[in-house]
């Protein structure tokens, strides 16, 4: 009972999701931050229409907001991972220059959503013209199915003689 089977603690490591946290801090991403502690924190500084989105949007929106490189952070299913030093940026943000920075950052925020919104848009039009296009052609097979039994039904049929 006071051995351990290497396989079986791998597996554990593994599962509890372990082996990826130890990826990410060997990238260089020690500090994380559970989205739900960074909503908490920044959503009353945020426009309402921010402030109802999911905790993940909402901190994609905000590091973006506030200018982060995406080489700083890495986004997580439950977590953000900062590179060492970035989550002292977001602290000092809660003191007096965040009143300066507020409409500069509402105003990134209201562009990043509208570009957002507009891709979405875009790829339902153009996956609903790429749908089209298949039925279309869909259709044609099928007409063309059966104008081929037609024409084979056709010939395989003895011949009327007119009398």
């Amino acid at each position: 009972a006071e051995s351990f089977t290497g396989g079986h603690v791998l597996h554990q490591l593994r599962c509890s999701g372990m082996m990826e946290a130890l990826r990410l801090m060997h990238a260089g991403f020690p500090t994380r931050c559970p989205y739900d502690a960074l909503y908490d924190r920044y959503k009353d500084m945020m426009p309402r229409a921010v402030a109802s989105l999911d905790s993940p949007s909402f901190c994609e929106i905000l590091l973006m907001a506030l200018g982060l490189d995406k080489e700083d952070y890495q986004l997580g299913i439950t977590k953000v991972f900062f590179r060492a030093g970035k989550l002292a940026f977001l602290d000092q943000l809660t003191g007096s220059e965040y009143k300066e920075l507020a409409p500069d950052i509402a105003n990134r925020v209201r562009i990043w959503l509208i570009k957002k919104r507009w891709r979405r848009h875009t790829i339902a039009v153009v996956c609903t013209l790429r749908l089209t296009r298949f039925l279309e052609s869909l259709r044609l097979v099928r007409r063309l199915y059966h104008a081929t039994y037609f024409c084979m039904l056709m010939a395989s049929r003895p011949m009327l003689s007119v009398k």
